[in-house]
């Protein structure tokens, strides 16, 4: 990847901050005296420059990793405390039902049990409805 100025990393960290292209542009450049339209013009130029452009897209995907892997382990987490409940002979009969139907749900259990119609993949549904025309 091509090497960035200080201004420029300065500009794609404040972003991966969480600032708007205008705020980062702001805070990494001297705005001092610009109208906002001119700021978010310069921020909007700066975005797609071909330098800059490769560097922010890498920060989104990084994001979008962290992000991933941070629901994953929340879920794991939620599994590991739900199924504990269910476990502990500290545990209500209410609360060990109500961790069972949590887990029944999670892992689909149910479906179809109670006379409700199982899920369906999107490439059923479109093979039925080209049977039907």
């Amino acid at each position: 990847m091509a090497q960035l100025t200080s201004k420029q990393e300065a500009f794609c960290s404040q972003i991966a901050a969480g600032r708007t292209k205008s705020q980062a542009y702001r805070e990494s450049y001297d705005a001092r005296g610009m109208s906002e339209q001119s700021i978010w013009c310069e921020a909007h130029r700066l975005s797609v420059h071909p330098k800059v452009a490769p560097r922010l897209a890498e920060i989104q995907s990084e994001c979008s990793e962290r992000l991933v892997s941070s629901a994953i382990a929340d879920r794991e987490e939620v599994l590991v405390a739900v199924t504990d409940i269910l476990r502990s002979d500290d545990s209500s009969d209410n609360a060990k039902l109500k961790s069972a139907e949590i887990l029944g749900k999670y892992y689909s259990l149910f479906d179809g049990a109670f006379g409700d119609e199982p899920r369906r993949s999107s490439d059923d549904l479109l093979q039925e409805l080209e049977q039907l025309l």
